[in-house]
């Protein structure tokens, strides 16, 4: 956005003698003008206003006459500490024609960044209106000043819906819950028609986004707030998000899902192991899934962390303990014996079932190699899991593009798609 000072910077072109001397300009006025720019360099702003009423009192005053009254006025204002007569020059200025329609986008966004500095939210969106009225679009500045009065006056969907025509055009839009049908009438018409991103040379601002995903919380909209969530992590990405992001998505589950163990597994990845509790439901849906082997490494991590030191923990870790080492004794599926099954199979069950051990036990490579068999394969109980597996496989393998591809798989379930987005996200963010 232009200086505040946007006025200030257009008086100085207007001398004094200029004044005196401009043509239609009346004697009376132009003593009252000299008068108060007298004042204004005598660093008495409010004299200046006197003078300056005084001119405005006098029979109506033509068009150059007005201009430069509302110049004055913009200096007096600013002078006197009183920035609503400087912002009421600044709209006034912006209607006049003797104005030049270069100079009018600085003189509306001037009074956007005084009314911004007041926190006078709701000037801020009707000085944007003014846009309307001349043939400059607004800028990023301006329609980001319009997002935060929106939000700040609690107009939540107003707010996401300008902050939505300010995303880039491959950015997923957030809607809101009840998304209004068109445009709001208090947003400039042409980014908000368009959708365009004035000015955008680089990602979107994170406090926007943040905006963005606080309006979907307010509105109490989930979907909003995890789609926003996922903007976070795809321009600012931070343990932070990451954290909240997948906790609610968890939290989330239906009961006994298969996809619970992925989740908690992109949690690790994502490095937001960050409680005991983390671990030991990690731990659970290890056991649960059939991969004791996985669960001992997973306990043996939270004890090296030191996040399992509290004595609540220390006491599940060694009720845990004796538990995982049996399970892990009493694993009748080794590798081997899967690897002789699956040559001669009908179906890739088998194939899956090796991969899943490998993709357990962190040996990547051979997990996607056994998951592609599996697929090739066909007939598969559980055709969705192994090809999410397929895309962790590849991803934990540092394989961006075939992790990706697996990835966008178009057949993904409900229920499953927000996990294949999820490491999705991570992928393109983690790997090169």
């Amino acid at each position: 956005m232009r200086a505040l000072w946007w006025g200030l910077v257009l008086l100085c072109s207007y001398s004094l003698a200029a004044a005196q001397t401009a043509p239609g300009l009346r004697p009376e006025i132009a003593v009252l003008f000299s008068a108060a720019q007298d004042a204004l360099k005598a660093k008495q702003a409010e004299l200046a206003i006197d003078k300056l009423n005084a001119a405005s009192a006098l029979p109506p005053l033509p068009g150059k006459e007005t201009e430069f009254l509302h110049r004055l006025r913009v200096a007096a204002g600013m002078d006197a500490g009183k920035p609503a007569i400087a912002m009421a020059a600044l709209e006034a200025l912006v209607a006049l024609p003797e104005v030049s329609a270069s100079e009018k986008p600085g003189l509306i966004e001037s009074v956007i960044s005084l009314a911004q500095k007041q926190k006078d939210h709701q000037r801020v969106i009707d000085a944007a209106k003014l846009f309307g009225s001349i043939p400059a679009p607004p800028t990023r500045g301006t329609l980001l000043a319009l997002a935060q009065a929106h939000y700040f006056l609690k107009r939540y969907d107003l707010a996401i819906a300008q902050i939505n025509a300010l995303l880039p055009s491959s950015a997923p839009a957030s809607a809101p819950a009840s998304a209004p049908s068109s445009a709001p009438s208090s947003a400039p018409a042409p980014a908000a028609a368009t959708g365009t991103t004035p000015g955008l040379q680089s990602p979107p601002e994170e406090y926007l986004l943040r905006m963005l995903a606080d309006s979907h919380q307010q509105m109490k909209n989930r979907v909003g707030y995890l789609q926003s969530l996922a903007l976070l992590l795809q321009y600012h990405p931070s343990q932070a998000y990451w954290s909240d992001y997948l906790s609610r998505h968890i939290s989330q589950l239906e009961a006994n899902s298969p996809l619970a163990l992925d989740w908690y597994r992109l949690v690790r990845a994502a490095q937001c192991l960050q409680e005991a509790d983390d671990y030991f439901e990690y731990v659970q849906h290890a056991l649960k899934a059939g991969f004791p082997l996985e669960a001992q490494a997973l306990l043996e991590l939270g004890l090296k962390s030191g996040l399992l030191e509290t004595a609540s923990a220390k006491q599940s870790a060694q009720a845990l303990g004796p538990q995982i080492e049996r399970r892990v004794s009493e694993d009748k599926t080794p590798s081997e014996l899967l690897e002789k099954q699956w040559a001669n199979a009908a179906n890739g069950n088998a194939a899956a079932q090796l991969a899943d051990l490998h993709l357990a036990s962190g040996k990547w490579a051979q997990a996607h190699a056994a998951y592609r068999i599996a697929l090739e394969k066909g007939g598969l109980r559980r055709e969705e899991l192994a090809r999410m597996r397929l895309g962790i496989a590849l991803a934990q393998d540092g394989q961006k593009e075939a992790a990706l591809a697996a990835l966008a798989w178009s057949g993904w379930t409900s229920s499953a798609r927000p996990l294949a987005q999820a490491w999705t996200l991570w992928a393109n963010k983690v790997l090169k």
